[in-house]
């Protein structure tokens, strides 16, 4: 029989989320939390919550000519602000990097596709667009 202090900690959608992003967009804290699984699903549940107290305050109260799709309507909406809201302040943090930057210049313009040989030439400088790398 197996119980559930037996069963290894899985995380909810929400906490799946916050995991892939922060193990791909800020590995070095990442890196630093000993377990994973039970820290994203901590965070998965904490994420659920708020997401649904948040939903019940954005999405009111019904009023008597509000038809079944009209309600419907609107608690999905709600459902989606409060999701967008929570997920912006608690799953997905501000990446220290982004391992699918292209290169940048000194103002933080766009330059190109990043390269293998760093050879890439703009248009505007003399480049030819038909040539295969």
């Amino acid at each position: 029989m197996v119980t559930e202090s037996m069963s290894p900690l899985r995380p909810n959608p929400y906490g799946v989320l916050a995991w892939e992003h922060m193990a791909r967009y800020l590995p070095d804290r990442f890196n630093q939390i000993p377990d994973p699984a039970a820290y994203f699903a901590d965070l998965g549940e904490q994420i659920a919550a708020e997401i649904e107290e948040t939903q019940a305050a954005l999405a009111g109260s019904s009023t008597p000519e509000e038809d079944y799709f009209a309600r419907v309507g609107r608690m999905r909406m709600a459902q989606l602000m409060a999701e967008e809201k929570v997920l912006a302040e608690l799953a997905f943090l501000t990446p220290t990097y982004d391992p699918d930057d292209s290169p940048r210049d000194e103002t933080g313009a766009f330059i190109g596709p990043a390269t293998s040989t760093g050879t890439w030439t703009p248009l505007w400088d003399g480049g030819d667009p038909d040539t295969q790398e």
